[in-house]
């Protein structure tokens, strides 16, 4: 008998690598999680690199996990307020993503 490895899980997990570039110029801020004007231009350029590497598609669960485990690596806390951000920052990512698959851009 041969057995099977399920890819399916380990293609997600390639597919949401990311470049370091932009997704750690926007977390690198002490205000990543403020909406300041300039930590929301970083989220912007992410959201672009994103788009260009990956398509019109986020798997939201597993971005959310790479970013509090990036947050996490620059020793600052994943608290209740963080993931909050988080969540809003890729729901409004999403939107994004959406927006642009429906007029063709």
């Amino acid at each position: 008998m041969i057995a099977y490895k399920d890819n399916r899980a380990e293609a997600r997990r390639q597919a949401m690598q990311v470049k370091i570039g932009t997704l750690d110029k926007w977390l690198g801020s002490e205000s990543w999680d403020s909406g300041e004007l300039e930590d929301e231009a970083r989220f912007y350029r992410f959201v672009s690199e994103y788009q260009k590497e990956h398509g019109l598609s986020v798997e939201i669960n597993e971005l959310r996990k790479e970013i509090a485990r990036r947050v996490f690596a620059k020793g600052r806390p994943v608290g209740g307020s963080q993931l909050e951000s988080i969540l809003d920052h890729l729901g409004f990512m999403g939107c994004i993503l959406d927006f642009l698959r429906t007029t063709g851009r």
